[in-house]
C-alpha cells in the first residue's frame, strides 16, 4: 500500500509520528485506559531567513541566483514560460520574485531573468535543523518526542501491548 511506501522504516522505537494523516504527530500510550492521543510537538513556522532540509518552507526575500542572476518574477512568462503559478501550486507562496521551491527539489531556485539561462538555484542559508517541531500535518515529522499532550509516555510501534494496533514498525 501506499502507506507501506511513505512510511516504510519511520514507526521508530515509541517516537510521536502520523502515519495515518490525523491533523498533527500522535501515538499510542502506556496507559491502558487510554488507546491514544496527540503529541505535545509545536508547529514549525516559516522559513524566512534560512532553510531547512529542501527549503520547501522558505518565504524569505531572496530573489538571485548563485551565479547573481535577478529572478524572473513567478506570475511572468517572460523571458521563459512556465507553469509554476499561484493557480497550479497555491501553498508554496510564489510570491514576486522571489526564490523558492515549488516541487521539492533539492533546495530553493528560480526562473532568470536572462534569456540564456532558463533557471538556477538560490543561495539561501541553511538554518539548524528544527527537529522539535513539524509541518503542515506532520506526516515527515522523524523527530524523538515521545510523550503525550496529557504526559502519558508512548507505546513503542514495535509492541502491540497494551494496545493492539494496524501499524508495523518493520515494513
Amino acid at each position: 500500500s501506499n502507506w507501506k511506501i511513505r512510511f516504510k522504516h519511520s514507526l521508530e522505537e515509541n517516537y510521536c509520528r502520523n502515519p495515518d494523516g490525523k491533523p498533527r504527530p500522535w501515538c499510542y500510550t502506556t496507559n491502558s485506559s487510554e488507546l491514544w492521543d496527540y503529541c505535545y510537538i509545536p508547529r514549525c513556522e516559516v522559513e524566512r531567513s534560512c532553510i531547512t532540509d529542501r527549503g520547501e518552507k522558505y518565504r524569505g526575500p531572496i530573489s538571485v541566483t548563485l551565479s547573481g542572476k535577478r529572478c524572473q518574477s513567478w506570475s511572468a512568462q517572460t523571458p521563459h514560460q512556465h507553469n509554476y503559478t499561484t493557480e497550479n501550486y497555491p501553498c508554496r507562496d510564489l510570491a514576486e520574485n522571489s526564490c523558492r521551491n515549488p516541487n521539492n527539489d533539492s533546495k530553493p531556485w528560480c526562473f532568470t531573468t536572462d534569456p540564456n539561462t532558463r533557471w538556477e538555484y538560490c543561495s539561501v542559508p541553511i538554518c539548524g535543523d528544527p527537529e522539535g517541531c513539524f509541518h503542515c500535518k506532520g506526516e515527515d515529522y522523524r523527530g524523538h518526542h515521545n510523550t503525550t499532550e496529557g504526559g502519558l509516555t508512548c507505546q513503542r510501534w514495535d509492541s502491540q501491548e497494551p494496545h493492539r494496533h494496524r501499524f508495523n514498525s518493520t515494513e
